[in-house]
């Protein structure tokens, strides 16, 4: 059984925030902080000036990767409401429906996925599976496009169920409450900067689908008066990652934080700290590149560092592109799951 102990939650952000900590009361899922280390001996010509490796997918052994920060609060807030059932969304590979499940699970709560289709590579396909191996109720969707009828029905379904009290968590978790947890991150991080007493870096690459993390991590950020640039290498559609979804987050996470007491996000500030890239996508989400295969053989390489084509593997390869041609410091942020089911065998 995950620990649920609430009362000293042992993060960064509740020195910080601690009246929002008291109202979200946030689970303790995850195995924090995860490290940062230096890439010293990556294959790259020319020789690149100081890398770093931020290992989020270490983040659990139930389950690694970015989902479980989120998971602290969504999951505390299923709790809070008493719900006993929740309903999300993912494509078929999708780490966030695996990752809520799983965790969901431990809690004693049930899942249920709207799932759509998607290109099928290995990895995908590993996560498809592992995630029809659980007990959460699968309903597919035709369409990414006929995702929200599914949901509508499914919602109101089990709202006039008398047995079941349903609670909505959006696809990838993310809301503002769900951003929370890389709120956090960014305050982890910089406290890593300090204590590691490392050259601060010019920028962190990470990946951009539905936003949360981006949102969370430039914000925590802001909070700690770093100057580090966000270079988000968009891995979904415009539809879904763009800029007007990150002003909405900053919003909800705005909101959250004035309500209990804390500081005043400044997000045009936080928005000018993200540079939106969509020159790594392809040929669209989940289909893999050249330049992605390129980056997941040397990382695996590297020190058998496990990525995957839809996410990891695009943000890599626009990290090792931009370090052939600078010597500032640079920090990948590895959102993959390297424990837990989906880790390819």
């Amino acid at each position: 059984m995950t620990d649920t102990a609430r009362s000293e939650w042992p993060r960064p952000l509740a020195s910080i925030l601690p009246g929002l900590i008291q109202q979200c009361r946030p689970l303790t899922l995850a195995t924090l902080p995860t490290r940062m280390t230096r890439l010293d001996k990556i294959n790259l010509k020319p020789i690149p000036g100081m890398l770093y490796i931020k290992r989020d997918d270490e983040t659990s052994r139930l389950y690694g990767g970015n989902k479980v920060r989120k998971l602290e609060f969504l999951l505390a807030d299923v709790q809070k409401k008493r719900a006993d059932s929740i309903v999300t969304a993912g494509a078929y590979g999708s780490h966030h429906l695996l990752a809520t499940t799983l965790f969901a699970q431990s809690l004693g709560l049930s899942t249920t996925g709207i799932i759509f289709p998607q290109p099928m590579h290995a990895s995908a396909q590993k996560t498809y599976q592992n995630t029809r191996a659980t007990p959460a109720k699968l309903i597919f969707s035709p369409s990414k496009y006929l995702v929200g009828y599914y949901l509508v029905k499914t919602l109101l379904k089990e709202k006039l169920s008398p047995q079941r009290n349903v609670y909505y968590i959006p696809g990838g978790g993310s809301c503002a409450l769900g951003a929370l947890g890389y709120v956090n991150a960014g305050i982890e991080f910089a406290h890593q900067l300090k204590n590691a007493e490392i050259q601060t870096p010019q920028a962190i690459f990470i990946p951009f689908g539905t936003g949360a993390t981006v949102a969370g991590l430039a914000a925590g950020l802001s909070m700690m008066g770093l100057d580090i640039d966000i270079i988000a290498i968009r891995v979904v559609d415009k539809l879904i990652a763009n800029r007007f979804r990150l002003i909405t987050l900053l919003k909800g996470l705005k909101n959250l934080i004035l309500r209990t007491g804390g500081p005043t996000l400044r997000i045009k500030n936080i928005l000018q700290s993200i540079t939106i890239d969509s020159s790594f996508f392809g040929k669209g989400y989940a289909t893999t590149t050249s330049k992605a295969e390129e980056a997941i053989n040397i990382f695996q390489d590297y020190g058998g560092i496990r990525l995957e084509p839809t996410y990891t593997g695009k943000t890599a390869a626009a990290f090792l592109d931009y370090a052939r041609h600078t010597n500032r410091p640079l920090v990948f942020w590895n959102t993959y799951a390297s424990n837990g089911p989906s880790v390819d065998q």
